[in-house]
């Protein structure tokens, strides 16, 4: 799966950030054995899900990290594909002890997550400190 081996010594603190990847699609830091993920595209539809669901999932392979903070602040549309991209990554992570935390929702996200019942899967936060100190 994707961060089976979550590394244990040779982290830094949680509250230090160490940029680790950046994309078009993603910026990430790591936080201690939190990656936190700033999706970049204001659109998240098959096309970008397909694109995301692959950069975050070697992300956290190459950090040996099950933990992921993911910031929607850029996106003002996530179509049912971004949500189920959510909900893979959601699924691979836990089955490896870990999971996701979502934060930067606008209101019509916040709702969409509430109409669709995601916020009772996904750890949903204001923001990255927060959505990281649930992970930790």
């Amino acid at each position: 799966m994707f961060g089976r081996n979550d590394k244990k010594k040779t982290d830094p603190p949680a509250g230090d950030a160490e940029q680790v990847h950046a994309s078009q699609h993603v910026v990430a830091e790591r936080r201690g054995r939190v990656i936190n993920a700033t999706l970049q595209p204001e659109t998240v539809s098959e096309h970008e899900s397909r694109i995301l669901l692959e950069e975050l999932g070697t992300l956290c392979l190459e950090q040996a990290s099950s933990r992921l903070a993911i910031g929607l602040d850029h996106v003002t549309v996530l179509t049912s594909a971004g949500i189920g991209m959510l909900v893979q990554l959601h699924k691979k992570l836990s089955a490896d002890g870990g999971g996701i935390a979502v934060y930067g929702l606008n209101d019509d996200l916040s709702h969409l997550m509430k109409l669709t019942r995601m916020d009772k899967l996904f750890t949903i936060k204001p923001d990255a400190d927060e959505a990281v100190a649930a992970l930790v």
